[in-house]
């Protein structure tokens, strides 16, 4: 091994360890003096049947923010009953003042997943008490794009939604196409089941939307959903 290789080594090691040292999630019990014991409640649940997910685990982190690097401190953890309840306690540091709690749970496999994380300022404590994570059961969908109109345009675009994301207008766009280009086409992808799914039409020629519609279905599991589109 060369001079060259041993200091970018040795280099890289205290990195390392220094980013480890600063960047660091302290898991021992708060030693401020100024600590306060919280319930930590809520559910994790599948829409629209409410039916709750069992041996779900739950971590409420405390972070402190703010400096060149973030300190963060494990406030609990537990795990969800039979009817995907938790309910544990956990022990806060008062002196983390003005920053944040994070509460997350994994990614549910088999599932549409919409949020696995929240946040709340440490001035909102209380809603430790009512954290409810939701999801959705997945089922298949197959969009046909079917070329009917022989119109000229710039663009022609398809969005999808899912109920919990159009509550804030989010949409994931699955399939763009330019009229040189337009031909029928299929796409599909996973939706949550049980609840409509929204799917959302755009036209534009010369930077001018001439068309914006909407359409909706509701997505069952193990069925071959399908939507015609006509363009």
């Amino acid at each position: 091994m060369d001079m060259k290789t041993y200091l970018l080594k040795i280099i890289f090691v205290a990195l390392f360890f220094t980013l480890s040292a600063n960047s660091c999630e302290k898991e021992e019990a708060c030693k401020s003096g100024n600590c306060e014991t919280v319930d930590i409640k809520g559910s994790v649940c599948v829409m629209p049947s409410g039916e709750g997910l069992p041996d779900v685990p739950v971590e409420v982190i405390h972070i402190k923010a703010g400096s060149k690097w973030s300190l963060s401190r494990k406030v609990g953890a537990g795990k969800t009953d039979k009817n995907g309840v938790f309910d544990f306690e956990g022990t806060i540091d008062k002196s983390f003042e003005g920053e944040y709690f994070r509460v997350t749970i994994p990614y549910q496999q088999n599932h549409i997943n919409v949020l696995n994380e929240k946040e709340f300022w440490s001035h909102e404590v209380d809603a430790l008490k009512n954290v409810n994570f939701v999801f959705y059961n997945k089922a298949p969908l197959t969009i046909n794009m079917i070329r009917t109109q022989t119109d000229v345009f710039d663009s022609f675009f398809v969005n999808y939604s899912l109920p919990a994301a159009f509550v804030d207008g989010r949409t994931k766009n699955i399939f763009y196409t330019r009229y040189p280009d337009a031909r029928d086409a299929t796409t599909q992808f996973e939706t949550a089941s049980d609840v409509y799914t929204k799917i959302w039409m755009y036209k534009r020629i010369d930077g001018e939307l001439i068309l914006e519609s909407v359409d909706s279905l509701v997505c069952r599991q193990n069925v071959n959903n399908f939507i015609n589109i006509n363009y």
